[in-house]
């Protein structure tokens, strides 16, 4: 590559990001997601940013239902043992009486945004690389949002994998997706208790992270993540201000110095605690990569954009 190049993703998901767990205790900080999708898109208009937002596939609709007595029959079970069937949760209704698991509205109004890539997060967020999910499973899941997209003449290219678990990447080949987001190349190990204690000084500590060169996996190309962008839930509440922001300037430096990317990625549902604070932050990554790019440095891609020019598809 010529010069550095800055790409965020931004897993969207509502509640089906939280199905594997207590999801109704985050239904408050969900309800928030909507003014904080449209206050991103309000900051990426302003300074020119292109983006990739992965979308869960069930967001595409604005109501479903039971078809003979099943819900989404078309969908091949994900076999997760603390979980009776995953679409239990699902409250087979509309937007209108449960906005939490429907989001037209959403993808109608990332279709609008100048610059934004609408990527696929899966159907219903379940975990690829798990064993309870099948060839068939990631297949239904796959196929039905490739459907979905195609009636609202949105052509599929990124995956981002839900739990950064992957999985079945030959499905998306076959599916004629053509980059997806691979795994952070952590400086330190993630397994057992000293990866535990790793992470949690690498939240607190002005790190730099790292940047990477895509690469091709199973006829994919792999742009690894770079950089969570955290949210202030729990012990990271205390991460100091702006450190989100400095480590970000540092990945950005690193990707223009060494002519790699530097791919930040977060939720907006990351932004639903002490969201004014955040987003400020945020911002600042924001205008700080546009000033690199006005100077030439740095370019702003989304993963698609990435991948065709890198790969040549």
């Amino acid at each position: 590559m010529k010069k550095g190049i800055f790409c965020i993703s931004i897993d969207t998901e509502l509640l089906w990001g939280r199905r594997a767990g207590n999801y109704k205790t985050f239904i408050e900080k969900v309800n928030k997601e909507r003014d904080i999708i449209e206050r991103m898109l309000g900051l990426f208009k302003k300074y020119n940013i292109a983006a990739t937002w992965a979308v869960v596939g069930h967001l595409f609709l604005k109501e479903c239902f039971l078809k003979n007595g099943i819900k989404h029959p078309e969908i091949v079970r994900f076999i997760y043992p603390e979980i009776h069937d995953w679409f239990d949760a699902d409250p087979v209704s509309s937007i209108d009486k449960d906005s939490q698991w429907y989001g037209e509205d959403l993808v109608e109004i990332l279709q609008k945004s100048p610059n934004q890539e609408i990527g696929s997060h899966s159907f219903s967020h379940i975990c690829f690389g798990h064993p309870g999910c099948s060839e068939k499973c990631a297949e239904s899941e796959i196929k039905t949002c490739i459907n979905l997209a195609k009636k609202k003449k949105i052509k599929l290219s990124s995956f981002v994998y839900p739990y950064n678990s992957i999985g079945h990447i030959g499905i998306l080949k076959k599916y004629d997706f053509i980059t997806y987001r691979g795994k952070e190349p952590y400086w330190f190990p993630l397994n057992g208790v000293l990866g535990k204690i790793f992470m949690a000084i690498d939240l607190f500590l002005p790190t730099s992270p790292p940047v990477s060169n895509p690469y091709y996996v199973g006829g994919l190309i792999n742009i690894p993540g770079s950089y969570y962008f955290l949210s202030e839930r729990g012990i990271r509440r205390f991460i100091p201000k702006n450190l989100r922001f400095q480590k970000a300037k540092k990945g950005i430096d690193k990707a223009i110095k060494d002519k790699k990317v530097f791919h930040l990625w977060t939720h907006p549902i990351d932004f639903a605690d002490n969201t004014d604070k955040l987003l400020e932050e945020f911002t600042l990554i924001i205008q700080y990569a546009d000033k690199k790019r006005r100077e030439e440095k740095l370019a702003i891609n989304t993963m698609r954009q990435i991948a065709k020019n890198y790969g040549k598809i």
